[in-house]
């Protein structure tokens, strides 16, 4: 007769039949403090889609607050990952990452390439625009057709200016020659672009300087009444210190050949800039740039030398240092062909050499010359940094 089962469960049979309590929901609260902190190291393009995660969170990446604080984290960033070069090439906008520029030769495999960036500006292929600057992730440009467009390439966002130039009283003739710059209020919290025109009023009277200040935050021109002479002006000035700066030639009035002056954003006054104390005298050429927020001065001072300086500040004192002298391979007419683009925490120096970009080392006294895809024919080349800064003054991102 067969035994029955036996009813004693084996030791593997009581663990399955065990009972299993359920796990209750776990609401995890995080401070918002701590929320603000990660979500501002994230890059725009992670924000962007983030915004749709909640309403508390389009609020908050759209918050003025928020957009300060990531602007802050991409601006102080030792890898410069947020950090774009862009170009004008073959007459149209591309970009690539900074970092990948700068080791290029550290890491061959890492080779930059550039990519067509969408742009506001609708304009005939022949047709060269230009970048007048960039400032805080923001970058003005103008078209052939001379009209002025606030753009953030990490965001797409554009706004296309008022025009600038008006007929005058006397001719009817548009304004003929206008310089630009553009660059950031930081007293009052506002954007501006700065414009010069010089107008031929007439073979009698000659040429009226005129100078309108642009303001995001009121989306209009105003005429400034400056009695400051300038003469002759860079195209485009660069912004340094709160301050917009051209080259200006032939000051009326003036023993200078040549000057630096200044306009202040803040007080809307022009000034003038000392030149270096070692200045040598006349130049063939001369180029202002921005390295590491500061102003810079690139001179050809003769013996085929680029001499190239940099305004250090010291309080309230400003003065010039000279970070290096290097052989310049120039045209007939002069013209400098190295022209500054990028100063790294490293000492290296980024250039626009010609029609490619060049990379020193002040350490090695060495070139190098990053390889970068898709460039083509370049032309410009401007740093800006991937914010959330709108170019519209009303909206948040």
């Amino acid at each position: 007769m067969q035994e029955p089962p036996s009813s004693i469960p084996s030791p593997d049979q009581m663990e399955e039949q065990q009972p299993v309590e359920e796990m209750g929901t776990i609401n995890i609260t995080i401070p918002d403090e701590l929320i603000f902190e990660i979500l501002s190291t994230l890059p725009v393009k992670s924000l962007l889609r983030f915004r749709s995660v909640s309403k508390s969170w389009l609020s908050l990446i759209s918050s003025s607050e928020f957009i300060k604080a990531q602007l802050e984290k991409s601006l102080n960033e030792d890898d410069y990952n947020r950090h774009k070069l862009l170009f004008i090439s073959d007459r149209i906008f591309k970009n690539c990452s900074l970092n990948p520029a700068l080791n290029a030769s550290k890491t061959p495999s890492s080779e930059p390439s550039a990519n067509i960036v969408d742009n506001p500006m609708r304009f005939n292929r022949g047709s060269l625009p230009y970048i007048v600057g960039s400032c805080n992730g923001l970058v003005c440009i103008k078209s052939p057709r001379n009209r002025l467009y606030l753009w953030n390439p990490a965001t797409r966002k554009s706004k296309r200016l008022p025009k600038f130039g008006s007929k005058t009283v006397h001719n009817n003739w548009w304004d003929s020659l206008f310089c630009y710059g553009f660059g950031y209020d930081e007293s009052n919290d506002d954007y501006k672009v700065v414009g010069v025109s010089f107008v031929n009023v007439s073979d009698v009277l000659g040429t009226e300087i005129r100078v309108k200040v642009y303001s995001l935050k009121g989306n209009s021109w105003t005429r400034i009444q400056e009695d400051f002479k300038v003469g002759d002006m860079n195209e485009y000035g660069c912004f340094a210190n709160g301050k917009i700066h051209w080259v200006s030639n032939r000051i009326p009035g003036s023993d200078d050949v040549r000057k630096i002056i200044s306009f202040d954003l803040a007080s809307e006054a022009f000034g003038e800039v000392e030149k270096p104390e070692q200045w040598m005298g006349f130049s063939s050429d001369w180029n202002l740039h921005v390295l590491d927020g500061h102003l810079s001065l690139s001179c050809d001072q003769g013996s085929n030398l680029v001499d190239v300086w940099v305004m250090e500040k010291d309080g309230a004192n400003e003065s010039w240092a000279k970070v290096l002298s290097i052989l310049n391979l120039s045209q007939p007419s002069g013209e400098i062909l190295l022209k500054p683009v990028f100063l790294s925490k490293e000492g290296e120096i980024l250039f626009k050499y010609g029609p490619v970009i060049a990379l020193y080392s002040t350490k090695d006294n060495a070139y190098n010359y990053p390889r970068v895809t898709n460039l083509g024919d370049l032309a410009q080349v401007e740093v800006y940094v991937e914010s959330l800064v709108s170019p519209n003054a009303v909206d948040g991102v």
